[in-house]
């Protein structure tokens, strides 16, 4: 184990039997439908625009993972809150680049959700949205929210962590910690958190060269934004 790592993995086991490990219950367990409806567009929107990584048995799995698991219709509140939980309870623990992978992971999600809900906002607000959304309205909210800057450090946020945890994948010390790590986080309840990070990392073994697949996002998503500020009437349409 690197010197920059104490006793991790003892760590790990002493935390399942501390009170303070134990996994709190977020307030809230369902998806605003409202955000139910925009997941949805965006889910689908990706999908069309990675279908070429999709079709690939090397990048299949981790394009699936960023649908299900990042921009799936569904209610992360209780994942969200056990991982800034995990990211208390280990940061005096975990090696220097676990920690900044942890971070940034938590600080894109809550970036993500903060522009989401302002999309959101100018959705339903500004432009009436009911039960479903065009192109034309998405881009329309996109001019709106007036955040070409933000969506910008957005893009490169996710670009720079896709890269970090696509290194992360071939550390030796990560995936001996998280199958050591499924005890204990069953024990204290964390299980479902557990299962999100063992499904990244699994997630992100079979690919061929994560630069690839890193760069196309960068690309293709400043491409989209761009359209979309510009008010192009096929803002997806890359190919």
């Amino acid at each position: 184990m690197p010197p920059e790592s104490p006793d991790l993995l003892r760590a790990l086991f002493d935390l399942q039997r501390s009170r303070d490990a134990q996994r709190q219950r977020a307030a809230s367990i369902s998806l605003d439908p409202k955000l139910a409806i925009l997941r949805a567009f965006q889910s689908a929107r990706l999908r069309r625009t990675y279908a070429d990584f999709l079709a690939d048995p090397h990048y299949c799995q981790a394009c699936e993972f960023f649908l299900s698991d990042i921009y799936g219709v569904k209610d992360f509140s209780q994942r969200d809150l056990d991982f800034h939980r995990l990211y208390e309870l280990l940061s005096r623990y975990l090696p220097a680049s676990m920690l900044r992978t942890l971070k940034d992971s938590l600080d894109l999600n809550q970036m993500s959700h903060t522009l989401d809900l302002k999309l959101l906002e100018a959705l339903v607000g500004q432009l009436g949205m009911k039960d479903e959304i065009t192109a034309e309205m998405y881009s329309q909210a996109y001019r709106l929210c007036d955040n070409y800057e933000e969506r910008q450090r957005q893009i490169a946020r996710l670009v720079a962590l896709v890269l970090e945890i696509g290194g992360a994948t071939r550390l030796p010390l990560v995936g001996m910690t998280l199958r050591l790590a499924r005890l204990p986080a069953d024990r204290a309840g964390w299980d479902e958190l557990y299962d999100f990070l063992w499904r990244g990392y699994r997630a992100f073994q079979p690919m061929k060269s994560v630069r690839r697949f890193a760069l196309a996002i960068q690309d293709r998503e400043m491409m989209i934004l761009t359209n979309l500020m510009a008010g192009n009437p096929e803002p997806f349409d890359l190919f």
